[in-house]
């Protein structure tokens, strides 16, 4: 017998969520890596580039949220099915080898993984009632991030 989508949080396929899990650190910290660089020549970076990481690491921990609420509305008990459905569907195009575009492509290979979180991200909440959204979004808000750490920057001005 086929295994519905309401098994799928229950039993879960060995492996799938740790690939899951990996390839989401591997983005993250290639973001990271991207948001830490470009600094002046003298050590210290100006506030243009400064800027520019700030800017980037708002946007990489939103996206992490956003996979947090995604996660948190697929586990949630009040999910209908055929959202359920849609988030299995993503969920298994970005653990699947077989992609529109592999991975192994230096950027594009990530933009369409991103764009399939972006897609099911606007999608989904709105075949999902008020109250259970606001649930998962209050959880996903909570969520503690270990690679959120504040920094002290000395700032350079021109």
């Amino acid at each position: 017998m086929p295994l519905l989508c309401t098994e799928l949080s229950e039993h879960p396929v060995p492996g799938t969520l740790q690939k899951f899990r990996a390839k989401t650190r591997r983005s993250i910290r290639s973001l990271w890596s991207a948001a830490l660089v470009g600094s002046s020549s003298s050590g210290m970076p100006d506030v243009k580039s400064v800027d520019v990481r700030n800017r980037i690491r708002r946007s990489m921990v939103s996206f992490v949220r956003d996979i947090v609420f995604l996660f948190r509305l697929l586990r949630h008990t009040e999910t209908p099915w055929y959202a359920r459905g849609l988030l299995c569907f993503s969920l298994m195009y970005l653990c699947s080898p077989v992609q529109l575009i592999p991975n192994f492509v230096p950027v594009v290979g990530q933009m369409d993984d991103l764009f399939v979180i972006w897609i099911t991200k606007k999608c989904v909440p709105k075949l999902i009632d008020q109250k259970t959204r606001q649930e998962c979004h209050d959880i996903a808000a909570a969520t503690e991030l270990p690679f959120i750490q504040e920094q002290p920057v000395s700032i350079r001005r021109r």
